[in-house]
Parts: C-alpha cells; sequence; structure tokens
C-alpha cells in the first residue's frame, strides 16, 4: 500500500552525519543506460524474444515529414535495425535514437488515446531529430522490466503487439500506444556486446545495470518514505 512505498537515494560523502540527497532512482538508472554499452534493444516482456525495430528509410534533413515516417514495429531477435542509442535530457526524459539511422528517433503521437482501447491506439513511427513526441520517461516495473511513456502525452505508453511476427525482412506485429501500462505495456532493455557480430549476444539486463550503479555511484544510500517525505529508513 502506500505506507509500503519508498523512494531510494544516493548520498554525498561530503555532506557530514546527514547526507545531502543528490541523486534518485531514476536519475541514477537513466545515466547507467547511457554509459553501459551505447546500443540497446528494447524486448517485449510479454513477447520474447520480440524487438522493437525502426525503419528510418528516406527520412532526412531534408525530408522530414510534419507527421513522421518511417516504419516503428517489431522483430524476432535484435540486429541493426533493433538497436537504439537512449540519450538523457532534464527532468528523467529520455530520446530512444537509432543506431541504423543516426539522427531519427522513436515518435509517438498519443493525442487521440484518451483512455484504455482493446487493440492500442495512437501512432508510432520515426522523426529526424527529436521534439517533444519523441521523448519519454521510462518506468521500472519490477522483475526487470520498465514501461516508456510519452512526455508530452501522460499517460499514455509504448504498446507493442508481437504475436504471430516473422523472423527477417521487414519485421511485421504492430507497435502502438495505451492508455495505462498492462501485459504488452512492459518491456526488458539489454546492452548488446559490441564483439559478437551481426547478431549481437545480449549480456546485460536492467536489473543488472542497475546493481552495477548502485554500488558504483556513491557507496551510501538512503531510504525515504514515499508516502512521508523527508523521513527515512
Amino acid at each position: 500500500g502506500e505506507w509500503e512505498q519508498f523512494k531510494i537515494h544516493s548520498s554525498s560523502e561530503a555532506s557530514g552525519p546527514t547526507p545531502q540527497l543528490v541523486r534518485s532512482l531514476p536519475e541514477i538508472i537513466s545515466s547507467l543506460l547511457l554509459t553501459v554499452a551505447g546500443k540497446l534493444s528494447i524486448e517485449s516482456a510479454h513477447f520474447p524474444g520480440i524487438f522493437l525495430r525502426l525503419d528510418g528509410t528516406g527520412l532526412s534533413p531534408a525530408h522530414k515529414p510534419p507527421n513522421g515516417g518511417g516504419v516503428v514495429n517489431c522483430q524476432q531477435g535484435a540486429s541493426e535495425w533493433e538497436k537504439f542509442r537512449l540519450v538523457q535530457l532534464e527532468g528523467n526524459v529520455t530520446t530512444i535514437e537509432s543506431v541504423q539511422f543516426p539522427g531519427v528517433y522513436i515518435r509517438m503521437d498519443g493525442s487521440s488515446v484518451k483512455s484504455k482501447q482493446l487493440n492500442g491506439g495512437g501512432v508510432v513511427n520515426a522523426q529526424v531529430g527529436a521534439q517533444v513526441w519523441e521523448k519519454f520517461k521510462l518506468h521500472p516495473s519490477g522483475e526487470g522490466k520498465v514501461t516508456i511513456e510519452s512526455a508530452q502525452f501522460p499517460g499514455v505508453f509504448l504498446r507493442m503487439d508481437g504475436g504471430n511476427v516473422p523472423r527477417g525482412g521487414s519485421g511485421g506485429g504492430v507497435v502502438n500506444c495505451q492508455w495505462g501500462a498492462g501485459e504488452w505495456e512492459q518491456f526488458k532493455i539489454h546492452s548488446s556486446s559490441e564483439a559478437s557480430g551481426p547478431t549481437p549476444q545480449l549480456v546485460r539486463s536492467l536489473p543488472e545495470i542497475i546493481s552495477s550503479l548502485l554500488l558504483t555511484v556513491a557507496g551510501k544510500l538512503s531510504i525515504e518514505s514515499a508516502h512521508f517525505p523527508g523521513i527515512f529508513l
């Protein structure tokens, strides 16, 4: 319940007996995601082995459609078109840039998604550059999973239907939006080994990433009650 909710902070060593709280857990997660491997793949938690795919063919600074373009869908396994760079901005906001198509970002139009829809809604595609519709917030949801929420449309989450996705070719399935986060809005983020060739070996999952950073950021952590701000374990 509410009284069992906590916030974890790393503490400044220079602040004496009462440590200054300098970083929250979301900031810690975002920071490490940027430093682990450079290339990340985003796997559906509900459809194991199915990954987010971006085809940015035809998009360029000279061809930047106002409503986005390209194709964002699903693929079995993670090759170059299923690799991304997550770039942290202010306020725990993150952009998701294609590795295969530098400068091309995941775009979400959730303007029509006002309530939960059986098959999702809205539009997820690609755009050159990152403006407001290309910004997201990542939320840990337990068991190594995260949800990906639109920063422009709060409460609207990335959704993946990875059923019946053929291997190779132009991918398949459906990537769109959903109001709130259920099973199809859960993802696992993996860093990719640069030395493993065209099909990278997934070497670290998000829980490992988080654990590593928690051990290295400051050494000391404090646990604050979410229900009683300023009260610590």
